[in-house]
């Protein structure tokens, strides 16, 4: 109950921060799902994405982090309570499948950035974790897109697409080749976002 009072006093007051130092603008609000579970996936241009993404989603966030910022158990506590799931980087990590399994089928939120890294220049290099996480909790993906960068009154915009459905693979087995081909597909869903959004 604390963290959630909390997370929903801070969130007006960064969405303020936002819209009057970086004059951000959002469209597509209304795409977003009111309630279940689902992914929450878009681009990745910097460590602001999270905050700035979470800030005009209206439903509490879960994310990933890595795992060694819960060896400082404030930081743990803290980052724990704000919805962050530890994940083991470069490695599989079948506990915290479970557990984000587990958030998404009880209603909750993921946000996965599918590129993995802010220098993403190969699509083909794009991380099959938010299809996955999607197909295996039989949920959704809520695509957005964020487009410019975050400079001072300088204009930054998030877009929000219609959620992507993935019903025809909840009961069959993915290969890699599958699951790669949707990853590059979800991203270049989010791409095509911003055509409409610029």
């Amino acid at each position: 109950m604390f963290f959630r009072v909390v997370y929903f006093c801070v969130l007006p007051i960064l969405r303020g921060f936002f819209r009057l130092f970086f004059f951000a603008r959002v469209t597509g609000r209304e795409k977003i799902l009111k309630n279940g579970g689902f992914v929450a996936s878009a681009n990745h241009i910097s460590n602001f994405d999270p905050v700035f993404f979470g800030c005009f989603i209206p439903r509490k966030l879960n994310f990933l982090a890595k795992r060694e910022l819960f060896e400082n158990k404030f930081l743990g506590w803290l980052i724990g309570g704000l919805g962050a799931i530890p994940i083991t980087r470069g490695g599989s990590d079948i506990g915290t499948l479970k557990t984000v399994i587990s958030v998404l089928k009880g209603g909750g939120i993921m946000t996965v950035f599918p590129e993995g890294t802010r220098r993403l220049t190969d699509i083909e290099k794009v991380k099959p974790g938010a299809v996955l996480f999607a197909i295996k909790s039989k949920v959704p993906v809520q695509p957005a897109v964020i487009i410019g960068k975050y400079r001072l009154f300088g204009g930054i915009r998030l877009v929000f697409g219609d959620p992507i459905y993935y019903d025809a693979y909840y009961d069959k087995k993915l290969s890699e080749d599958e699951l790669h081909r949707l990853s590059v597909e979800l991203m270049q869903t989010i791409y095509g976002l911003a055509e409409g959004g610029a």
